[in-house]
């Protein structure tokens, strides 16, 4: 359980689905398949393994 205000951006995913496609010639391709949700800032930015649109996150300083 993360608790309410805490810093966290989690990542649901099936390891057994993730293929990575990068390789030295593409090192920034996305992973296919395995990644269900992605949440930032208690958004949602992917929702079953499709981004939303939203861009809540900020660049660490």
């Amino acid at each position: 359980m993360i608790p309410e205000g805490a810093l966290a951006n989690p990542v649901v995913f099936d390891l057994h689905q993730l293929e990575d496609t990068a390789d030295f010639g593409r090192p920034f391709a996305h992973a296919r398949g395995g990644i269900d949700r992605v949440i930032v800032s208690g958004e949602v930015v992917v929702e079953e393994g499709h981004l939303t649109g939203s861009r809540p996150g900020r660049i660490a300083p």
